[in-house]
């Protein structure tokens, strides 16, 4: 919803985020208080001269577009934390990193015929014939 310009309910639009690191705060920022909260944050930081695509100038106007001063904290706080528990986790992660970059190898034949066998009780398809 904030990759594009969205009409929300209630006749509030969001401000697309081209950025796909400040869109994940928008998002963040949107499941903990709300998408018309953030999009009105946005309209009200856009009407103050300030960016709508940066969540550092939109974050300072949650209490504006209607929060209270401890649901902008917690909101602010809950963007914080969940780029940080992402970036420990990515860091943490046994997950070959660069694998996931790699492009799909090409198929080089289909197996039209074969039979299934189990070893060390997994089963493991045979191929017989490639077409």
């Amino acid at each position: 919803m904030f990759r594009k310009d969205t009409r929300l309910l209630g006749g509030r639009r969001t401000v697309a985020v081209k950025h796909a690191l400040e869109r994940k705060k928008f998002v963040l920022g949107a499941y903990n208080a709300g998408e018309g909260r953030i999009a009105g944050a946005q309209r009200l930081a856009e009407q103050a001269g300030k960016n709508p695509q940066l969540w550092s100038d939109v974050r300072q106007f949650l209490e504006a577009a209607g929060a209270t001063k401890a649901k902008a904290l917690e909101t602010i706080e809950y963007v914080d934390k969940g780029l940080s528990y992402e970036a420990e986790f990515a860091i943490k992660s046994p997950a070959d990193k660069s694998k996931k970059q790699k492009q799909p190898g090409k198929q080089q034949a289909w197996c039209t015929e074969g039979h299934w066998r189990t070893i060390d009780d997994r089963p493991v398809f045979i191929c017989a014939r490639r077409a």
